[in-house]
């Protein structure tokens, strides 16, 4: 190596990049694959991405075959999302070196990123073969393997990466989500306790440590650890939101709605809500007198039904109310909404717009649910339908499945609620619309009921029913929104994690304080005590002989 080589590489050493490229420069018109490697290095660290890469283009147009280059241009072009160049790179490095370990994580990283699933896992089997050491590897095929569903071999990599590397941070907090997706706690929580210990000031684990405490109902320490992630890093899209769910369902309503509007934040981490870019500005809660507002629907079916009674507080002069289309004819009748639409391009011009869940944020109180007026047609079309003997009982057992919380939500099946058919003089009734119908269409013999689900053309059908019911027992769906809403009697199951308008304990709710009850799981899973609680509430509800609404 000569001494101005050796001079570039010391500045290089030693950080000192730009006087390690000045002292290149002279050499640039004539140089070497070592020197041009060495440059390229020097380019990247400074961000000069696009400098880096034209000088590993000319060491690999001088020698095709130089390794060093082929392996940290395909690594550039995987960064700069361009896979197809990143992976021509590492084929060929893997043709010259088929027992470069390091080469064939490479290729697995790349292959990963495109969901080439199995070829992903093939080159890191290939990489863990050739060298058994490398912990890296190992690391990176177990997180393919969880986020594949394969929990049991994800672990056995991920333990298996953290023998040969103990202090892997990212190790330990992949093994902790691993833990917590079998739902072993302790463990999940062991291990993120060690990612901190070995990376104290990482906001994310911190963040990962509430999620954990606030999913065992730990709030204490769940809101001490949301805190902590924000003091390390201020405004933490995915803590702050975390920390409104947490007060939220803690009753403390006016610390958690402003940390709710993290909820469409652009740096939180599968976010659902994304604005439309509207050409006027959103609603920080000025004064709206004279004013028009378009208030745009979000997230589920239920959060419109329960959040529409906030509209009739606003004083603008005029509102737009931006809703799935199978809602407008049961808000058809909401007071204070001058205009209803599921179409964007009907909107027009308005002075402010805001998502309707953000509108608590500027309210002191829960105000009741406004009253929506089912269509005295459809309750007269769907009365000639409905039983008129026993309690009639409608029953939700299933929500969407696109719903990322639904197989805790959701009962697995019909037959769960068979006790209910113990209790003598009732009628079920299913309101199952889409996933359960084929249930509801095909019950156990033991179980009959009505399945009038696949006949609802929408929600004001839905209303016109639920509004003749003596009582709704459901999980939570929109139908117990509407239920409760139009003060029909409604039992509301509840999982072990409720939503966290459902608040963390109690029978009942602040939302719907009349007719409303609440029944929760005790455990995890618990569905049968759950079950069972309601059986033995049913009876009384029967004695009590409340005639049926609309009769």
């Amino acid at each position: 190596m000569s001494l101005t080589i050796e001079r570039i590489f010391a500045h290089y050493a030693q950080g000192q990049l730009h006087e390690a490229l000045a002292a290149a420069q002279p050499l640039l018109a004539d140089p070497d694959p070592m020197l041009l490697n060495l440059t390229a290095e020097c380019h990247l660290r400074l961000g000069q991405e696009h400098q880096a890469e034209q000088l590993w283009r000319r060491a690999l147009t001088m020698d095709p075959d130089n390794a060093h280059a082929l392996e940290r241009l395909g690594i550039l072009l995987a960064q700069r999302q361009r896979p197809y160049e990143a992976e021509t790179c590492f084929r060929r490095l893997v043709d010259l070196a088929p027992h470069d370990a390091d080469a064939h994580n490479n290729l697995g990283n790349l292959l990963k990123e495109q969901q080439r699933h199995t070829e992903a896992i093939d080159a890191y089997h290939r990489s863990t073969r050739l060298d058994p050491n490398h912990a890296l590897a190992f690391y990176n095929l177990s997180i393919l393997l969880r986020e594949l569903g394969t929990l049991e071999p994800a672990e056995q990599a991920c333990r298996h990466a953290l023998r040969l590397q103990p202090d892997m941070v990212e190790a330990h907090i992949n093994l902790c989500h691993i833990l917590s997706q079998q739902e072993r706690h302790a463990g999940a929580l062991e291990n993120c306790q060690t990612a901190l210990r070995l990376d104290p000031n990482n906001a994310d684990t911190h963040n990962l440590s509430g999620n954990l405490h606030a999913g065992q109902k730990h709030s204490r320490e769940a809101e001490a650890a949301y805190r902590h992630a924000l003091r390390l890093h201020p405004g933490h899209a995915d803590a702050s939101w975390n920390l409104g769910l947490l007060l939220l369902s803690l009753g403390r309503l006016q610390e958690g709605w402003p940390l709710y509007e993290y909820r469409y934040h652009p740096q939180r981490q599968d976010r659902q809500v994304i604005p439309h870019p509207w050409p006027f500005p959103q609603w920080q809660g000025e004064e709206l007198t004279g004013k028009s507002l378009l208030v745009v629907c979000e997230q589920g079916f239920g959060d419109a039904i329960q959040f529409c009674r906030f509209l009739p507080l606003l004083p603008a002069a005029r509102i737009t109310l931006l809703c799935h289309e199978v809602l407008i004819p049961l808000l058809a009748t909401l007071p204070g909404v001058d205009h209803l639409t599921h179409r964007i391009d009907q909107v027009g011009r308005h002075d402010f717009w805001t998502f309707l869940l953000s509108i608590p944020r500027h309210q002191n109180t829960i105000p009741a649910p406004t009253p929506l007026t089912p269509d005295r047609e459809r309750i007269a079309h769907w009365r000639a339908r409905l039983p008129r003997a026993g309690l009639r009982v409608g029953l939700v057992w299933r929500g969407s499945p696109a719903n990322g919380v639904d197989a805790h939500r959701s009962l697995p099946g019909l037959p769960l609620l068979a006790p209910l058919w113990q209790v003598p003089g009732v009628t079920f009734i299913s309101l199952q619309k889409g996933h359960g119908e084929e249930e509801a269409a095909h019950p156990p013999s033991d179980q009959p009921l009505l399945p009038i689900g696949p006949l609802l053309r929408d929600f004001a059908d839905t209303a016109a029913v639920v509004a003749q019911l003596d009582l709704v027992i459901g999980v939570d769906t929109a139908v117990v929104h509407l239920a409760a809403t139009l003060g029909t009697p409604c039992w509301i199951l509840l999982p072990w994690q409720a939503d966290w308008r459902w608040m963390q304990t109690g029978a009942t709710s602040p939302w719907y304080p009349h007719d409303t009850r609440l029944f929760r799981q005790p455990a995890p899973h618990a569905w049968d005590e759950v079950i069972r609680e309601v059986t033995q509430a049913l009876p009384l509800t029967r004695s009590a002989s409340v005639p049926a609404s609309g009769q």
